[in-house]
């Protein structure tokens, strides 16, 4: 009885996983010949080659309106929620769909990043959630600093403070910019797989999109944001490091125990790269300062 269950598991875990290998179908070309209503061009096909006016014209409805309005905001192509759907069922696999040359069939990543970051700061706005995480520097206790040690610390503090609200009120650069590090060291662990780096990138940038899905859904559900993530996400790292570990085994192609031990590799690389340009940043900024303060200080005292 327990082998049978086993068995039947394991065939419905193959058929899973061949429909999730399956590549998307080829467009079937109609070789009609047509006459394009907007330019006059004749033409076989589905699209006028001249000015890309579809052949298949409908009146106006209630549900193209509707989508033409949607559209405005990203959500109004049936690639969007192609892609929404795939992001969960075969992500990886969509992925490396999206690089080896199906573009159309998917909505492009940068823009859908961009759209979902736009709806994520809306709903967090309509809940009353704040997604600064401001740090009040009037709260922090206040060491004893001589002259030239205040200007360099209220110095740093300006620059982190500055870099900060740049972050704050550019949320999809501060996603793309806390994913460099973890691109790269994606793109050390993973070296072998295939990818180089500007692959990598983009892939990581869909990654980004199904993570911020995730992080709508649960501010909706918990109407909180989650404070225990080290990752650049509003989603808890019990809920990211699975997902990952389920992205890089699609889309590296490598077992399951292989997947979680790269996965907690490549995260372990990233906060090592993160706090060596943090650490790199503050000294060459601090230099600096200290180096200002020192030339405003002669010429004081000459």
């Amino acid at each position: 009885m327990i082998k049978e269950k086993i068995r039947e598991y394991r065939d419905f875990a193959r058929r899973i996983n061949k429909w999730q290998r399956k590549e998307p179908p080829k467009v079937e070309i109609d070789p009609t010949v047509t006459t394009c209503d907007n330019c006059g061009c004749e033409h076989d096909g589905r699209f006028c080659p001249q000015c890309g006016m579809p052949v298949a014209r409908k009146r106006l409805s209630v549900k193209h309106v509707v989508l033409n309005f949607l559209d405005v905001w990203g959500f109004g192509s049936r690639p969007m929620f192609r892609t929404i759907g795939q992001l969960f069922t075969r992500p990886g696999f969509m992925i490396r769909d999206y690089l080896n040359g199906h573009y159309l069939r998917f909505f492009p990543p940068f823009k859908m990043l961009v759209v979902l970051t736009l709806v994520f700061v809306v709903e967090c706005h309509i809940l009353g959630l704040d997604i600064s995480n401001h740090i009040d520097g009037a709260q922090l206790q206040k060491p004893s600093y001589s002259t030239d040690q205040k200007k360099i610390a209220e110095g740093l503090l300006g620059v982190l403070n500055a870099g900060r609200n740049f972050l704050d009120s550019n949320p999809t650069a501060s996603i793309i910019l806390q994913y460099v590090f973890f691109i790269f060291a994606a793109r050390i662990v993973f070296k072998k797989r295939g990818l180089n780096i500007s692959e990598t990138f983009v892939a990581h940038i869909y990654i980004a999109c199904q993570m911020q899905l995730l992080a709508i859904a649960s501010t909706l559900l918990t109407l909180r944001l989650s404070d225990t993530s080290f990752l650049p996400h509003n989603l808890s790292s019990l809920i990211v490091i699975p997902v990952l570990v389920y992205d890089y085994h699609q889309l590296y192609d490598v077992k399951w125990w292989s997947s979680i031990w790269r996965t907690m590799l490549t995260i372990g690389i990233s906060m090592v790269f993160l706090l060596l340009f943090i650490v790199v940043l503050v000294s060459v900024v601090g230099i600096y300062i200290a180096s200002k303060a020192d030339v405003a200080g002669n010429l004081s005292g000459g």
